[in-house]
């Protein structure tokens, strides 16, 4: 196997575990007043798509040119907009379930066709989103976060505007190199947000994976030793960030413990696709990447927050030891994860072609018509 089979192996391998790991940030549980895993574990994960994102727009790529540029506009007509348009239309009704006991309290039947017919007309909320103070920077300035209907999807959205700048990505790439990188890591690695979307963190993580992608770099480790190190340097790392007090050392330890993870990742991904690619295992593993897109999009709608309504009291209590409430939090996560499969299954069942605009496959339908 070549290397760029290899490279897109590997790729196909971490994207369901990557989606999983969005279902464990969102699912995350609360004991008492601490959070049971810390947050900054699972800040990986969306970094990752977008270092993936970055790095198979560019993939295989002698020249950018503008026909290349339009064709890849195009292409993510189907694969970006398409599903992202429909999945905030379809979470409409399922935001104002969730929020149907309170709404319940307030004025009955009536608040929650109001909420309803309120958010169908209003475009701006579902499909750009509403802003919310998320955090602050070094310098104490409010940082704002944008959240569409479907609130995971606004990587989509920062995604879809990235993708429309990358002829000038593409330039700075290739003129700067290594050393733009670390001059646009230092804005990021302080926590600043000079923009509310594309937040600089979602540019700064496309552009590195485009830079490999790019300049045709290896990212792999191949010497298991050295992968070792890169690991442990990465649990120094969040280990650091998560407990330091200091905003400016949290930020700095997040970026570094990202990027040192995502070294790691890769460089397991590549090595048990070369090692053990041909068992049926990996390759079960690997076509489970169909289901990666569905559960980014559809897990928060219902299944986590109705999971954990439900599962929480029972399996989760200041009462119970930490390793007991852990293992709790796994299993709602593990059948967050089988309820999104199970539904994408029923949606391919019932509408093959409904499922694969919404996964952003359109273009095969498209292409079949021909």
């Amino acid at each position: 196997m070549n290397n760029d089979n290899l490279a897109s192996q590997a790729i196909s391998l971490l994207r369901f575990p990557l989606a999983f790991g969005i279902v464990l940030l969102h699912s995350n549980v609360e004991i008492g007043e601490e959070v049971l895993v810390p947050r900054m574990v699972w800040e990986i994960f969306v970094p990752f798509f977008f270092a993936i994102s970055g790095y198979l727009y560019f993939y295989r790529i002698d020249i950018f040119d503008r026909k290349k540029y339009l064709d890849k506009t195009k292409k993510r007509f189907w694969s970006l907009l398409l599903p992202y348009i429909i999945w905030n239309i379809i979470a409409i009704p399922f935001m104002t379930l969730l929020r149907s006991g309170t709404l319940m309290q307030q004025g009955g039947v009536n608040s929650i066709l109001h909420d309803l017919l309120n958010s169908i007309a209003n475009p701006v909320k579902v499909f750009w989103g509403t802003y919310e103070v998320t955090n602050v920077d070094i310098f104490g300035n409010d940082i704002y976060s944008l959240w569409c209907m479907d609130f995971p999807l606004w990587f989509v959205r920062d995604l879809m505007i990235i993708c429309l700048f990358t002829p000038i990505i593409y330039w700075f790439v290739k003129k700067l190199g290594i050393w733009g990188m670390v001059m646009l890591f230092i804005p990021v690695a302080m926590g600043l947000r000079p923009v509310v979307t594309p937040r600089l963190t979602s540019l700064f993580y496309f552009m590195f994976g485009a830079f490999f992608s790019i300049n045709s770099k290896n990212i792999s480790i191949k010497k298991t030793y050295i992968m070792g190190i890169m690991g442990f340097i990465a649990i120094v790392f969040v280990s650091i960030g998560t407990y330091s007090d200091t905003l400016i050392v949290k930020n700095i330890c997040q970026n570094l413990y990202i990027v040192s993870a995502m070294v790691f990742l890769t460089s397991a991904a590549l090595y048990i696709v070369r090692k053990y690619g041909h068992k049926n295992a990996i390759q079960r593993l690997i076509t489970w990447q169909r289901y990666s897109f569905f559960i980014f999009a559809f897990h928060s709608l219902l299944p986590v927050y109705g999971t954990k309504a439900i599962l929480l009291p029972i399996l989760c209590s200041e009462s119970y030891p930490y390793i007991i409430n852990l293992l709790g939090y796994f299993v709602i996560s593990v059948i967050v994860l089988i309820e999104c499969i199970v539904i994408y299954h029923l949606v391919s069942w019932i509408s093959p072609k409904f499922n694969a605009l919404i996964n952003g496959k359109g273009s095969t339908i498209f292409a079949s018509r021909k």
